[in-house]
């Protein structure tokens, strides 16, 4: 069994993060879940090459998945 690390991250705005290590050309995958009232009420910007959580360790290399559910806001991709 291996274990993975998980890296999760609540910001100021209730934006959360969690970060998993994949076992794939050290890539990670992360999960982004932004609530209703906050994507409804501030801009945000999520794009190739920008940092999660304005780490440099978390550049993100791709975007897989953006979809709402459930009155939240949800971002999937890879970092590396």
């Amino acid at each position: 069994m291996n274990l993975v690390e998980v890296i999760k991250h609540v910001d100021e705005n209730g934006i959360e993060f969690d970060i998993e290590s994949i076992e794939y050309d050290a890539f990670k995958k992360f999960h982004i879940t932004v609530p209703q009232e906050v994507f409804n009420s501030k801009e945000l910007s999520f794009e190739w090459g920008g940092l999660l959580m304005n780490d440099p360790r978390f550049a993100i290399y791709e975007i897989s998945g953006v979809y709402v559910k459930n009155g939240y806001l949800n971002i999937k991709g890879y970092i590396r």
